[in-house]
């Protein structure tokens, strides 16, 4: 994912054409909010904001807990929860 990321946005999704903003700063605010909570994951890359101008990296978050708030509410950004299983029943 990481390096699909580099070659998707060339090492800086801010300045690609290919990449879009938040609708508004309150929406910045609530994805912040959701990578910064205690989700109990791995950040493996992004989650750089920058709420004036409504960005934020793509991130990748490896196993949050399921009661999070990014596993319990619609994101509606760029956060990939990622969870990993040993038996998919």
């Amino acid at each position: 994912m990481k390096n699909t990321i580099k070659e998707f946005y060339e090492n800086d999704a801010q300045k690609s054409n290919a990449y879009c903003q938040i609708v508004n700063e309150n929406h910045t605010e609530r994805i912040k909010a959701m990578i910064e909570e205690d989700h109990g994951g791995v950040l493996e890359c992004g989650g750089g904001v920058k709420i004036s101008e409504r960005y934020i990296e793509p991130t990748v978050v490896s196993n949050p807990k399921l009661t999070s708030k990014m596993m319990t509410e619609e994101i509606f950004g760029p956060i990939l929860p990622i969870i990993s299983y040993n038996n998919i029943q």
